[in-house]
């Protein structure tokens, strides 16, 4: 299984690495297919998902379990759009460093300095691969702008374990939810 998820992230690397006549930097990491990798994992095993709402302390005030054909489609919510595509690419610069502390890897993605920010929906994705091996995808976090409500959302993704989603309310309230799946 582990197999054929890095030949799948491979290939999809592969796809992506093409280059476009409008903008010749290297291809951008294929987050949306991690996390669908991800989803797909999650459909061929015997799991459960958990779902957790913290309050601003940090602590639990409600939990349930719930069908992963929902979690899928609050989690799809994450893969569009793909700033790597060639309308949006132009908008953001790739940095990546090393963080050895934790054996991770990362590859940040932030708008470029003169882009208007406010025009973009996602603010910010940083893709954390393993140091010793590239092709292991470790975690995801994106930061986004909801279209509908104007709201800021914040995932934290932890490769086949976990998620948080932080929803950053317009009147500055602030709703967390932790989905768990992992062993």
């Amino acid at each position: 299984m582990k197999l054929k998820l890095i030949f799948s992230l491979a290939i999809a690397i592969a796809i992506f690495s093409c280059k476009s006549k409008k903008d010749d930097r290297p291809a951008f990491v294929p987050y949306p297919i991690l996390i669908q990798n991800d989803l797909a994992k999650l459909d061929a095993e015997p799991l459960i998902v958990f779902a957790f709402t913290i309050d601003n302390n940090g602590k639990v005030v409600d939990s349930a379990v719930i069908p992963k054909p929902e979690f899928k489609n609050i989690a799809k919510q994450f893969t569009a759009p793909f700033i790597g595509d060639n309308n949006l690419k132009p908008n953001y610069k790739e940095d990546s460093y090393a963080d050895e502390a934790i054996g991770v890897f990362n590859f940040t993605y932030t708008p470029m300095p003169k882009v208007d920010r406010e025009k973009l929906a996602i603010s910010s994705v940083v893709v954390g691969t393993s140091i010793a091996d590239n092709s292991v995808f470790k975690n995801l976090s994106i930061s986004k702008k909801e279209e509908k409500t104007g709201n800021t959302q914040q995932l934290y993704w932890e490769a086949s374990k976990y998620c948080i989603i932080k929803t950053i309310e317009k009147s500055g309230n602030i709703i967390t939810k932790k989905y768990n799946w992992g062993v």
